[in-house]
């Protein structure tokens, strides 16, 4: 089974380690990279290419919907998710769905498209 590969950025350090915990390769995810702010998110996300990325909206550097705009105007394939309710969007597909769903059902969604 292959992975899924996923970004996580967050600017509060316990919030990394518990979705590292949680997105444990066991699990069928790798966390490729963990990053404390907007701008070293960006750059992970244009040099790894990962499947997803989760960040949250409110960080240094860069907020999760500049982090957005940017991947948007790049036109980066990998699925996006920030931390803001209403403020997720997939790309390429520009589809919307609630935010904060589980980890998991993310995922899973990801998956399933990617296989179809």
């Amino acid at each position: 089974m292959r992975c899924v590969r996923v970004v996580i950025a967050d600017r509060h350090p316990v919030v990394l380690q518990g979705l590292m915990n949680l997105l444990r390769e066991g699990n069928g995810f790798k966390v490729v990279a963990s990053c404390g702010d907007g701008t070293s998110c960006i750059e992970a996300i244009r040099r790894l290419v990962p499947d997803i990325a989760m960040f949250d909206n409110s960080m240094p550097g860069l907020t999760g919907l500049e982090i957005l705009d940017i991947a948007n105007a790049e036109s980066l394939p990998t699925r996006l998710g920030s931390g803001c309710a209403g403020d997720m969007r997939h790309l390429p597909a520009g589809r919307s769905a609630p935010l904060w769903m589980s980890v998991a059902k993310f995922a899973t969604i990801w998956a399933s498209e990617t296989q179809a």
